[in-house]
């Protein structure tokens, strides 16, 4: 998984994150224990993903790192960071240089159709995405002429939370759970009632002030899951805690529109990558 905030610092929290074995996760608790002596263990994202999070003085960090290249079941060890929400202004230098070349390849493709110039194996109308009623995306991705609504799927969005006082979720299905201590799940920063809306919002929102259709799986099952803050960041340890609870409810989508700091040349997160793979196991897909 990659992001788009290479702007940002890295910051970390001082604990970690321990990947232990998916099929022995007992022996990999016991390992980290007897390995570093750590008896504090955060265990909320263990039962499903198998990840571990616990604080460590230096001296066990190194008795940590040597459990995961020896013969310990530990798997993997990273620093724990925070994650923030992602946003239009929070872009790196290649990003914006992509959106620019995005720009102008959008400008050249509209000049042309609306020259009625002929497009090479496509059959577009300049008149095609501006019926004024739905969005733009409903009408690429035949949402509205589509027969398919959502409905029995279970959509985590794993975010800043979610307006519930919103008119157009008025009567969904909505489980939310806050992995943020000290706030409930009512989202009082925005991103995340914008993603939820994106994804799983009305097709024909009650509210007057959305007069277009927008939502995509409008008939799909919310979890709304808060992993970040009201000022749009969070920590691995609740992420991880929040895809584990979308995995014991049954979810078969998780998304997460979020990202940490990073530098030129840095890896994904190992531990990322493979509770992804776990994750999918399961029958979750995770979209990030």
């Amino acid at each position: 998984m990659t992001n788009g905030l290479s702007m940002r610092p890295i910051q970390t929290t001082g604990r970690y994150l321990v990947l232990l074995p998916e099929e022995d996760v007992r022996s990999g608790v016991r390992a980290l224990t007897d390995s570093t002596g750590v008896r504090d263990i955060d265990d909320s994202a263990l039962s499903n993903i198998g990840v571990a999070v616990v604080a460590l003085d230096p001296n066990q960090v190194r008795s940590l790192n040597a459990a995961v290249v020896g013969s310990q079941p530990i798997l993997a060890a990273e620093p724990e960071q925070i994650m923030y929400a992602i946003a239009g202004n929070e872009i790196s230098a290649d990003t914006a240089n992509y959106l620019q070349g995005y720009k102008e390849a959008i400008t050249h493709l509209v000049d042309d159709l609306s020259n009625g110039r002929v497009i090479p194996g496509q059959q577009l109308a300049t008149a095609a995405f501006t019926d004024g009623a739905a969005t733009w995306g409903l009408q690429a991705t035949k949402v509205i002429s589509s027969r398919y609504s959502g409905v029995g799927v279970k959509v985590a969005v794993l975010d800043t939370g979610l307006d519930l006082t919103h008119p157009d979720f008025a009567g969904r299905s909505i489980t939310p759970k806050s992995f943020i201590t000290g706030e409930d799940v009512q989202d009082l920063q925005g991103h995340g009632t914008h993603c939820i809306g994106t994804a799983c919002g009305a097709l024909n929102p009650p509210d007057p002030s959305s007069p277009m259709h927008y939502g995509i799986a409008h008939k799909a099952e919310i979890f709304a899951g808060k992993v970040l803050s009201n000022q749009g960041s969070g920590a691995d340890g609740g992420i991880l805690a929040g895809i584990d609870w979308a995995i014991a409810n049954g979810c078969q989508i998780i998304s997460m529109s979020l990202g940490a700091g990073t530098r030129p040349g840095t890896s994904f997160s190992p531990i990322y990558e493979e509770v992804a793979k776990r994750a999918l196991s399961r029958g979750t897909l995770i979209i990030a």
